[in-house]
């Protein structure tokens, strides 16, 4: 499964922390849960692993849908 959506989304093998999925009626869930990366503030300029916030986010393509 990591083999697909690592390249489904453009993603290393090595940033993925877990993958778990979810059947919801006809619909299939994917919850990526991605390894803590260092970041640069944009401020200061140093780097860090702490972050302000995540979000989540609906993918809608044609790829993933039965169209």
């Amino acid at each position: 499964m990591k083999d697909i959506i690592t390249k489904l989304f453009n993603l290393e093998q090595r940033m993925i922390h877990d993958i778990e999925m979810i059947h919801v009626g006809n619909e299939v869930f994917a919850i990526i849960s991605l390894r803590k990366c260092l970041c640069k503030c944009p401020i200061c300029g140093t780097f860090t692993d702490l972050v302000h916030d995540y979000r989540k986010r609906t993918i809608n393509h044609a790829v993933l849908c039965n169209s």
